[in-house]
């Protein structure tokens, strides 16, 4: 299984080179303390080294599952709960 890395952003692009904003739309970061989970590769890597001033890196627990899976079944279930009416 591929090793994953957590991105979040910390630092303002503010005032800064355009190829720096452009890596942090490129990791999918838009506004400071937002997070992204990526593979572990040379590629993602090159990305974050262009900004690392502006991010944190953490590596992600390959058991857990990720928090938004859970929250969109609920949601999902609490959907269905309001589509059919009680019959009583």
């Amino acid at each position: 299984m591929t090793k994953r890395i957590r991105v979040t952003q910390t630092g303002s692009p503010i005032g800064r080179h355009r190829r720096q904003r452009a890596n942090l739309v490129g990791l999918g970061l838009n506004k400071i303390r937002r997070s992204k989970i990526w593979p572990d590769t040379p590629e993602v890597r090159g990305r974050i080294d262009q900004v690392h001033h502006l991010v944190r890196v953490d590596p992600v627990d390959e058991e857990a599952t990720p928090q938004s899976a859970g929250k969109q079944r609920s949601t999902a279930v609490a959907r269905e709960e309001r589509r059919q009416p009680d019959e009583a």
